[in-house]
């Protein structure tokens, strides 16, 4: 009889979560037990399942959730339970790193996932359509199988990837953003270390992921130093040894760099300032010399593609981009002493050009011009496309020198003389026939760009009119040749000739061909720049502005000088909220002899009153159509009162006497005033009558009587004559009086009540 321990069985994995299609076929391998297996049915289970082995098979029928029992036939009671649900894809999630070094590549795996997030069992080809999208250039993703994909960093910078697949119902899976960074491999500086024993040195770290995190650092010889994780060096022995920092992420490894530690007895220091004399507080350069070595370069094999070395420390570098290094052996000493330079072979991205002859120009002046055999130095910097300088490079520096001038394809196509328009022709200097591009310039400020428009311009620039009767075309327009900021380039402007500018029949002038050349300066075969364009006089506006008043100028009439082709072009637009209206009109007795086009502006008062605002900041705009021209006018409008309205027309038209009673209808209350000073003087002249009557003639100024007796007062003393002897004459008096005081009680009643309608009876 033989007898077998064995184990209890386990399931690898211990739970399944399949899709819910037939296709989706599921497998569990059973681990350890006695090797026979059975499934036991469950009855109602959403799938169904098969053992061949130690191989369990699982085919999803419906949607739902069940357990899948496991029987060891050869042990009894031995049963397994291994869950398993059946549903559909709720979504895709991607699965790979999320940092990437420039021209590595990763692997990026997209998987299914249901409303729980847990992923579905891969063994069917439900996302072989899958597709991985980038967000941006920085990266590039290329498919390996259904669904997993190759990333490939391209250049430094961020990106989001999305992964997206059609479901068998219908609609589109996506997944999450998954961020990934592409970042610039990891330096450590400097490339070569020498320390002293029992000194320390701090190295710096450059590059990496970002923000950086944990470095790694390893010896390959720990007795000659430690290195702490800030990057701090403690030299400890004499030696030589490599020091590898590395960046690990997610458990993966990501970037690493290699620098070379000596450790060597201090012997002695040969120190040569640059000088030797100085003033205080001023520096100093020191060279500091040490002895000589004898060394030995080789190059890897692995590297051997890329760069080659002399035994004379010659660098030369192939055609093929990448990393390399170069192995330095010092053969003077015993212990065969070897170091390791790390080497990049890129491609020339760009180039700058630096001035090295210093030049001081005069303050008062700029130096437009060098002397005849004077030379310049000028050092022509490489870069690769991270910016970093190129020790070597193979590709020959080329000065060539100007062919030909020529303007930009979209230099503008109409010109007009209007104020305060000008027209930019871009000009390019090409240094052959057959391209006329324009290389924007790189890295320079606003300061040093607006710097440029300070010195003059290698061409100048003309204008002509190809066939014209109105006289040469530098009468109207001017041209300069000039550097513009704002599109990096030289350019020529034409623009509204201000200086001796000579008027000419704009009615009568048609549309003209106008030719832009620029010349280059001295005698050179510098092919010139020629271009042709469309010229229109532009409009002028005769009126400056526009008065409207409510009282006697509800309407104006507007002139325009335009050429007469163009009439039909040039329109007119009001003021918001239609303050006034414009017409065409006929040309007025009194307009411009010169003027061709006329407009009626006329006042909307109702407008312009509840509209007060807007009436302030009136303006017509008149527009050409054909010169793309617009001239704002301002209109100027003064809303009069009702009151002093109508004063105003009673004034002018009707006389002083509907002035008046205008006048004080409109400012009633200063009727009782003018009713009392009546009173006042009618008591004044009866209050004279009566003293001079009583008094002065009966009794004489001074009680003398014969003073004023004179024919005149004889008559009027006489009984016929007299007002005290007269009760007739007295009694007509006070009628008067009485008269009078009603009268003017009655007109201030009237007023108050309806003054309008009496005062017009």
């Amino acid at each position: 009889m033989e007898l077998r321990l064995v184990g209890h069985v386990k399931a690898q994995p211990n739970e399944l979560v399949l899709w819910n299609e037939v296709a989706a076929v599921g497998s569990v391998t059973l681990v350890h037990g006695s090797g026979h297996f059975a499934v036991q049915s469950l009855p109602g289970a959403p799938f169904t399942a098969t053992v061949k082995g130690n191989l369990v098979t699982v085919t999803p029928r419906s949607h739902g959730a069940g357990s899948l029992r496991i029987e060891d036939i050869c042990v009894s009671g031995e049963l397994l339970d291994i869950p398993v649900k059946v549903t559909n894809i709720h979504s895709l999630s991607i699965y790979g790193p999320q940092f990437v070094e420039v021209d590595s590549e990763v692997e990026i795996t997209v998987d299914a996932v249901d409303e729980s997030g847990v992923s579905f069992t891969r063994d069917h080809g439900a996302l072989s359509n899958v597709v991985l999208e980038s967000t941006s250039t920085v990266v590039h993703v290329s498919k390996m199988s259904g669904t997993k994909f190759r990333l490939r960093g391209i250049k430094i910078g961020g990106s989001s990837l999305k992964a997206s697949s059609p479901s068998a119902s219908g609609r589109t899976l996506v997944s999450r953003v998954h961020a990934i960074q592409v970042f610039s491999p990891l330096l450590l500086l400097p490339n070569t270390i020498t320390l002293i024993p029992e000194s320390v040195f701090q190295l710096e770290v450059a590059g990496g992921p970002q923000p950086t995190p944990q470095i790694v650092f390893a010896l390959n010889n720990t007795n000659i130093a430690t290195v702490e994780p800030n990057g701090l060096i403690s030299s400890k022995a004499l030696g030589y040894t490599t020091i590898t920092g590395s960046v690990n992420i997610a458990s993966t490894h990501a970037t690493q760099s290699t620098v070379i530690l000596r450790v060597v007895s201090l012997a002695g220091i040969r120190a040569i300032p640059s000088t030797q004399s100085t003033e205080s507080g001023a520096r100093v350069c020191i060279r500091v010399n040490g002895p000589q070595s004898t060394v030995e370069f080789s190059v890897p094999s692995e590297y051997s593609s890329r760069i080659s070395v002399s035994k004379a420390g010659i660098l030369k570098a192939k055609t093929l981009p990448g990393s390399a290094a170069v192995v330095a052996r010092r053969t003077d000493l015993p212990g065969n002493e070897t170091s390791v330079i790390p080497v990049t072979v890129a491609a020339v991205n760009s180039l700058d050009v630096v001035l090295l002859t210093s030049i001081v120009p005069t303050p008062s002046t700029h130096l437009l011009h060098f002397p005849v055999g004077m030379k310049i130095d000028l050092e022509v910097i490489f870069r690769d496309s991270w910016g970093r300088r190129l020790s070597a490079v193979s590709s020959p520096i080329v000065v060539q020198p100007a062919i030909r001038l020529c303007f930009w394809e979209d230099y503008p196509k109409l010109v007009t003389n209007a104020d305060e328009a000008h027209f930019v022709f871009p000009v390019v200097i090409s240094p052959n026939e057959t391209t006329c591009s324009h290389s924007p310039k790189r890295g320079c400020t606003s300061v040093q760009l607006d710097a440029l428009t300070a010195f003059r311009a290698p061409f100048e620039c003309a204008v002509a009119f190809t066939t014209s009767k109105i006289g040469p075309a530098t009468n109207i327009l001017s041209a300069k040749a000039v550097f513009v900021p704002k599109i990096f380039s030289y350019a020529c402007v034409v623009e509204r000739q201000e200086a001796g500018y000579v008027r000419v029949a704009v009615v009568e002038a048609p549309p003209m061909e106008l030719t832009i050349t620029a010349k280059f300066l001295g005698n050179s075969q510098v092919s010139n720049a020629v271009g042709v364009s469309a010229f229109h006089f532009a409009m002028r506006v005769v009126e400056s502005e526009v008065q409207l008043s409510d009282v006697d100028r509800v309407s104006a009439i507007l002139s325009v000088i335009v050429p007469s082709y163009q009439v039909r072009h040039v329109t007119v637009v009001g003021c918001p909220g239609d303050i006034v209206s414009v017409f065409d009109a006929r040309s007025p007795a009194s307009s411009t002899p010169a003027a061709n086009k006329f407009f009626n502006v006329k006042l909307n008062v109702k407008a312009a009153a509840l509209w007060s605002d807007l009436s302030e900041k009136c303006a017509l705009t008149v527009e050409n159509t054909v010169t793309g021209q617009s001239v704002r006018v301002p209109v100027r409008i003064r809303i009069v009162g009702q009151a002093a309205k109508q004063v105003y027309k009673a004034l002018d038209s009707n006389g002083f006497f509907d002035f008046a009673l205008i006048f004080l209808q409109h400012y009633s209350w200063i009727i009782p005033s003018l009713m009392w000073i009546c009173a006042l003087g009618v008591i004044s002249i009866a209050g004279y009558w009566f003293v001079r009557r009583r008094v002065w003639e009966r009794e004489g100024i001074f009680n003398d009587t014969t003073t004023l007796k004179s024919p005149s007062t004889s008559m009027l003393s006489n009984p016929s004559v007299s007002m005290q002897s007269s009760p007739s004459q007295r009694l007509l008096i006070e009628l008067v009086f009485e008269r009078v005081i009603c009268g003017c009680r009655q007109f201030s009643r009237s007023d108050e009540g309806d003054s309008a309608e009496s005062l017009a009876e």
